[in-house]
C-alpha cells in the first residue's frame, strides 16, 4: 500500500534540502573528517622555562592515568608519583624540536611499565608538549610535594585524587580555582590529614 506525502511535508523536505545544499555551496568553507586544529606552537626554550623547577599536576579525566603529580627538577631529573605506586620514579626530562614541533621526552628505567601504553621503559618517549599541557591542572614552581627527597611515595595516590578540584572538561585555565584554592593547594591539605605512614 502506497502512501502520499501531503503538499506541506513536501514544501518542507524541499526546503531542508536546499537549506542543507546551502551548506556546502561553492566557496563553502567545510573542514574534512580528520581535521586536526592548529596546536599553537611554542619555542623549546620557552617550553623549557614552563617545566624546569615546576611540579605539575595533570588529570586526563578517566582515560587511562588519573592524577599525577610530578617535579621536573632543572637538572633534567623527572619525579614522577603515579597513582598506585608505592615509589617515585625517577627519570630524565628534555625539551627538543622535532620536525619543527615542540616535544618532551622521557626516559624511564629499564624496569619500569607505562600500563597505559603497555610499553615498558629504557627509551627516550616524546610527545608534542602541547598535548601534555593541555591535561595540566596546576602547575606550581619547586618541589611542592617533595618528591626529589624521597624514593618511596608519600602515600598511594588515588588515581581521582584532583577530580574533585578541577571541571569535569577540557579545557581550563590555569590557576583553576575551587573555593579560593588551586588544585595543588586541595591536595596538600587532603594529605597532611591522612595518617603518617
Amino acid at each position: 500500500m502506497k502512501s502520499k506525502l501531503s503538499h506541506s511535508c513536501i514544501m518542507l523536505l524541499t526546503v531542508l534540502a536546499v537549506a542543507l545544499s546551502a551548506c556546502t555551496a561553492k566557496g563553502a568553507r567545510t573542514q574534512p573528517r580528520s581535521y586536526v586544529p592548529t596546536i599553537p606552537q611554542i619555542s623549546v626554550a620557552d617550553a623549557t622555562a614552563r617545566v624546569a623547577n615546576q611540579t605539575s599536576v595533570t588529570y586526563d579525566f578517566g582515560w587511562s592515568h588519573g592524577t599525577q603529580i610530578e617535579y621536573n627538577a632543572a637538572d633534567g631529573t623527572n619525579y614522577l608519583w603515579y597513582p598506585g605506586n608505592k615509589v617515585i620514579l625517577k627519570a630524565k626530562w628534555k625539551i627538543e624540536s622535532v620536525d619543527g614541533s615542540t616535544k618532551i621526552c622521557y626516559l624511564y628505567g629499564d624496569n619500569t611499565y607505562n600500563p597505559a601504553t603497555k610499553e615498558t621503559g629504557g627509551k627516550w618517549e616524546c610527545a608534542l608538549f602541547h598535548n601534555q599541557t593541555v591535561m595540566q591542572v596546576d602547575r606550581k614552581e619547586g618541589d611542592v610535594f617533595g618528591l626529589s627527597k624521597t624514593a618511596a611515595a608519600p602515600h598511594i595516590l588515588a588515581r581521582d585524587a584532583v577530580k574533585n578540584y578541577v571541571p569535569n572538561k577540557l579545557p581550563l585555565t590555569i590557576p583553576y580555582l575551587t573555593d579560593g584554592k588551586s588544585p595543588i593547594e586541595h591536595l596538600q591539605d587532603d594529605f597532611a590529614k591522612l595518617p603518617k605512614p
